[in-house]
């Protein structure tokens, strides 16, 4: 195992066990939601979900530096999510080109998020940008 790996592991673990479990810092639940459309198109068809809930629970924070429409606007209820283990891949993170009829939201609380971008590789962490599912970009 690599020392990165080891170092991702201890990360992980310290998050999980002190910050999320002892301390109870963490208080939101935040699921990656895939949901493929047997329309062949988003909203068409029978949803079928693929759930991947983040552990340890990252970080969850408002954030206006990432909450910029293509219309040059803010968009309310933008969020960051970060100190996301860096066990998982930017694929698994809903990165990348999606299939046809195929979704990625972020649930945050229930509360569904779109990525605003791809999401940063950091040394020990994932970051990603979020925006309100119903946000469009130049709305």
């Amino acid at each position: 195992m690599s020392l990165r790996a080891e170092l991702v592991a201890l990360v992980d673990e310290v998050r999980q066990e002190v910050i999320d479990d002892a301390a109870g810092l963490r208080l939101h639940d935040v699921i990656i939601r895939r949901t493929t459309w047997s329309g062949g198109a988003p909203g068409r068809g029978v949803p079928s979900h693929e759930d991947l809930e983040l552990r340890p629970r990252p970080r969850v924070r408002a954030d206006r530096r990432h909450a910029w429409s293509e219309g040059g606007r803010a968009v309310e209820g933008a969020v960051t999510v970060d100190r996301i283990s860096a066990t998982l891949t930017a694929e698994a993170l809903g990165a990348g080109t999606l299939p046809a009829g195929v979704e990625v939201l972020w649930l945050i609380d229930d509360v569904p998020h779109r990525p605003s971008g791809p999401p940063e590789a950091r040394l020990l962490e994932w970051r990603q940008a979020l925006v309100p599912a119903h946000a469009r970009p130049g709305a």
